[in-house]
């Protein structure tokens, strides 16, 4: 009986006010634990419905990497297949390719027109590579930019007008 007395004051002195208060009391721990647990209880169809919604409606933000945008969705497919609604490998990486922006659309193409389905894996390594190549081209045109902006500024006088070169 003391173990239970001490286990009860344990478990109310880890609890906000507002969930202790929220929470009826019980005599034997066990009870209360399951009290607990019944207030915090999720509904399966509420999770499924979220990841289901996650998974249909996910959109890349633009402030994460392709990376964790693919492990995101990949982990709401897990979360959802442990509770026995299947999101099978190939309907996942169509689900992902229909959730990339449209600067993907080159890759979209590329895997459309292959014999050969991808696995979530080589869907990451082939967007992370394409994601790679266009912070590449970003930064090929952001030189010219200043290239251009450079030469501009050196080839026109203090008025603005361009200086006679001999």
């Amino acid at each position: 009986m003391r173990a239970n007395k001490i286990t009860l004051s344990v478990l109310e002195s880890g609890m906000t006010d507002t969930v202790r208060g929220g929470i009826k009391k019980h005599d034997l721990a066990v009870d209360y634990l399951k009290a607990i647990e019944n207030k915090f209880k999720e509904s399966e169809k509420a999770e499924i419905s979220l990841y289901m919604s996650m998974l249909t409606t996910y959109k890349m933000d633009g402030n994460t990497s392709i990376r964790d945008h693919i492990m995101r969705m990949t982990d709401a497919a897990e979360k959802l297949n442990s509770m026995d609604v299947t999101i099978g490998e190939k309907q996942l990486v169509f689900m992902i390719l229909q959730a990339l922006p449209s600067k993907y659309s080159q890759l979209k193409v590329s895997y459309n027109t292959q014999d050969k389905t991808w696995t979530v894996d080589e869907l990451i390594a082939q967007c992370v590579q394409e994601e790679s190549r266009q912070k590449q081209e970003r930064g090929k045109e952001v030189e010219a930019v200043n290239l251009v902006h450079t030469e501009n500024k050196q080839t026109t006088g203090v008025s603005g007008d361009p200086e006679l070169v001999v």
